[in-house]
């Protein structure tokens, strides 16, 4: 089905949102995954209009703090897709474990393959069993993770799978396959299989970030398969998903509707939704 373009959307929708959800990578973050000022914009804009902004990333709060420049310890905020919530005023609200024995399997699945390393998350932290693995050190040096630790730790929110994208793309049938149904199994990038807890998706995280802060409107911005199910329950809750016009054909089937702008734009598509809401809001008092 094609998606609607976001100046299609009611105004009294748009007036009602609450709450702007955006997630990082391809939709925030411009080229190279840096700030861009249209992503500034959009935050200030929120801030105006009497909007919370919050982001939904694949990023572990350090990490999603760094690519931002942004200080988020107050904000509330969905991080390592949906493993790890932070509430009002940024206090803890949950995180999700992997079972200690499915974290071994990941590794040991690893290992087998040869050419692919095993990255655990346990929130701002980093492991893997050996630094000259194969790429482990590819999300710290391309992407700004934080630099891992030699080792396994007690827990992980994350495992991250990483390794050449065809390497990726047979590791990531084999998961389904075995894992599927006791484990989140994500692409945050394609040399990157992110499994986690079943229920520590971006959907369920956004779910249960509202109910926590009282809000019951929202509009949520994403561009990649780990935000499939924030637009998917944006959209069968009577919210708002948008797609970034760079989405990925997983995101974009999932949301109700598509933003003409690209996170490389002057007006990207974060910004531009926000302004279709604060355009929205002040009509609604006109």
């Amino acid at each position: 089905m094609e998606r609607q373009p976001l100046s299609s959307c009611s105004t009294s929708r748009l007036a009602a949102v609450e709450l702007f959800l955006s997630d990082m990578d391809g939709t925030w973050l411009g080229d190279h995954h840096s700030p861009t000022a249209g992503g500034a914009e959009a935050i200030e804009e929120a801030s105006a209009a009497g909007v919370g902004f919050c982001f939904a990333t694949g990023r572990c709060p350090l990490s999603a703090s760094l690519a931002s420049k942004l200080d988020l310890s107050s904000r509330a905020g969905i991080y390592s897709n949906g493993a790890v919530v932070r509430g009002a005023g940024g206090a803890p609200l949950y995180t999700m474990d992997l079972p200690a024995e499915i974290v071994a399997s990941l590794i040991a699945l690893a290992k087998g393959a040869g050419d692919v390393c095993a990255l655990c998350n346990d929130v701002d932290d980093f492991w893997t069993e050996s630094l000259e693995a194969p790429m482990a050190l590819h999300l710290h040096d391309d992407y700004g993770d934080p630099y891992p630790r030699a080792g396994v730790p007690q827990r992980a929110q994350l495992v991250h799978l990483v390794g050449a994208e065809v390497t990726i793309d047979g590791i990531e049938e084999q998961v389904r396959q075995e894992m599927g149904a006791v484990v989140a199994v994500g692409r945050n990038l394609p040399t990157d299989l992110v499994i986690s807890h079943p229920d520590a998706t971006k959907g369920e995280a956004t779910k249960r970030l509202c109910e926590a802060l009282g809000r019951t409107a929202f509009l949520c911005v994403g561009d990649s398969g780990n935000d499939a199910s924030m637009l998917r329950h944006a959209t069968e809750s009577g919210n708002i998903g948008v797609a970034m016009a760079n989405a990925r054909p997983a995101a974009m089937e999932a949301a109700e509707f598509v933003a003409a702008g690209r996170n490389t734009d002057d007006v990207p598509g974060v910004l531009e939704a926000m302004r279709a809401i604060a355009a929205a809001k002040k009509s609604s008092l006109a």
